[in-house]
């Protein structure tokens, strides 16, 4: 469990590098975003057949019920409640769709 944890937060310390900008980073360069730190504690804290971890803990898997994430989890993390706007987020910071299925979203 603290394995894939590793790998999830040094997966997500690149795509911060990479998508984040020191010059509205309170902390700096290596400040995670306000984004990044909401989609960890959501991927960690949601029910796991709504979003949760691969078991090589190197991507997460959103489950097919998307009502279920839009109505309950979403807003509990962000001011949004529409699955559109978290792909939107996703694409921003570098985060990959890794599977073809239409009714599981993988992200890594």
């Amino acid at each position: 469990n603290n394995a894939h944890i590793g790998r999830m937060i040094m997966s997500m310390e690149t795509k911060i590098k990479d998508a984040s900008s020191p010059s509205n980073q309170e902390g700096g360069a290596n400040a995670p975003s306000g984004f990044i730190l909401k989609l960890f504690q959501m991927v960690n804290g949601a029910p796991d057949e709504v979003i949760s971890w691969t078991p090589a803990g190197d991507a997460f898997i959103i489950g097919s019920d998307l009502n279920r994430l839009e109505s309950e989890t979403l807003p509990q993390y962000f001011r949004h409640n529409r699955f559109q706007s978290l792909v939107r987020q996703l694409n921003f910071y570098s985060f990959r769709k890794i599977n073809r299925e239409r009714n599981v979203w993988i992200y890594k």
